[in-house]
């Protein structure tokens, strides 16, 4: 079996003696038969691939003794299906993040997250560069601005790129780990929407992910009635989307684009003019809103 996998991932290693060296940017699973181990780039499996292969083979995940406090229970209760830690009916939130490999220890990074985030915060590694923050919901609470400064510090300290997914609040139940994955699934799929992004939302998600899986003959209808104005304008695109993102607001999106507000309902004016849509409307809004979208996925 783990011959056939090689033969359809070309750039997957074997190897008998997995050690630290081997394990960064791999998933690797074990044929225990031949005691020997296969690891394929994260890169070359989807999640659904990822998951099917977990389910066939023993599979080397990040153990919990590397992991700090409370967090050990956490990664028990989340990946190895354990009980759940603590009493039911808390509040928690789980931030999800990954950054760029370099050649930074894990646990040096893992002492730079203590420091950046308060202690009612339990910090869980999933991969060498991948991990779940469960924040319990105690002062002080984490902001998406705290996220994006600690983002900076982040990159700053290390000079290496991080992305957080800022989850929901949620009681503590059985429950909690069928939301954790879904957010987990969430996540993965904002990362290839949006690579370049320091800060992901499901709402900043979700309208994008949509956009993915319209119909074709729904694009085409895009492309031919909206697209057609703007595809060869890059600066009316921006306006739209500044505008339409700052909910309408004429005088914040024309301080963002570091532009006159004149100048900024002139590009409206003309847009609207040209495609028959009220952006003044909500569905007009939101429709020019995931044509944007559709050009930059496009």
């Amino acid at each position: 079996m783990i011959n056939k996998l090689k033969i359809m991932f070309s750039n997957a290693i074997i190897t008998e003696d997995l050690t630290e060296k081997h394990i960064a940017g791999f998933y690797w699973f074990k044929d225990n038969k031949a005691q020997t181990w296969i690891g394929i780039p994260q890169t070359d499996l989807e999640p659904g691939q990822v998951e099917l292969l977990q389910t066939l083979f023993d599979h080397y995940q990040l153990p919990s003794s590397k992991m700090y406090g409370k967090a050990s229970d956490w990664y028990n209760f989340l990946i190895q299906g354990k009980g759940l830690p603590g009493s039911e009916n808390k509040i928690v939130r789980f931030i999800h993040f990954r950054y760029e490999k370099n050649e930074l220890n894990q646990r040096e990074i893992a002492e730079a997250f203590k420091n950046l985030f308060p202690d009612h915060c339990h910090v869980i590694w999933l991969e060498e560069n991948k991990g779940v923050i469960v924040e319990e919901q105690k002062d002080p609470l984490i902001t998406e601005e705290d996220l994006l400064s600690i983002a900076a510090a982040f990159e700053g300290d290390f000079f290496t790129q991080i992305t957080f997914l800022l989850g929901k609040y949620r009681k503590t139940s059985e429950t909690l780990r069928k939301a954790f994955q879904s957010e987990q699934t969430v996540f993965s799929k904002g990362l290839r929407l949006f690579s370049r992004e320091r800060l992901l939302t499901f709402e900043k998600i979700f309208p994008a992910w949509l956009n993915v899986n319209i119909p074709d003959e729904m694009k085409e209808i895009v492309s031919r009635d909206i697209l057609e104005h703007i595809r060869e304008d890059k600066e009316l695109t921006l306006t739209l989307k500044v505008f339409l993102e700052n909910n309408s607001n004429a005088s914040l999106a024309s301080k963002k684009l570091y532009i006159h507000r004149n100048t900024l309902q002139y590009r409206l004016d003309k847009f609207m003019e040209k495609t028959g849509i009220n952006l003044k409307d909500f569905n007009g809004a939101i429709t020019v809103y995931l044509s944007c979208l559709l050009l930059e996925l496009d």
